[in-house]
């Protein structure tokens, strides 16, 4: 589905519209600059014995997939595909919050909880 087309996203516009122009688009670009730039693994290996989950976006244009794959591989994490793109939690909430769930669900078991 398009996001141009998704009614939730519709049914969110306005919202949607309010967060996006909240901060200055400088500070936006800068923020995704520095994000960009972090890079996390050497420290994800730490993180191991530690149950986790990851929701891959396969079609992500802000974070690439293979990007998403790798964190989750160094975690040994649960890999929860959708095939959306980084803006799947507006998009598609359901599927978002369905995949998070399940996530949690694995993450609890695994954890003993």
């Amino acid at each position: 589905m398009s996001r141009r087309t998704s009614p939730d996203l519709a049914a969110r516009w306005s919202w949607f519209h309010t967060e996006l122009t909240r901060a200055p688009v400088t500070g936006v670009f800068t923020m995704g600059r520095a994000v960009g730039r972090y890079d996390l693994r050497d420290r994800v290996a730490a993180l191991r014995r530690t149950p986790a989950a990851v929701v891959l976006t396969t079609q992500d244009t802000v974070c690439a997939p293979r990007s998403q794959r790798q964190l989750a591989d160094q975690l040994g994490a649960r890999v929860l595909e959708l095939p959306d793109d980084h803006d799947v939690p507006i998009v598609r909430p359901a599927a978002f919050a369905t995949a998070v769930l399940t996530g949690i669900a694995d993450v609890r078991a695994r954890a003993g909880r």
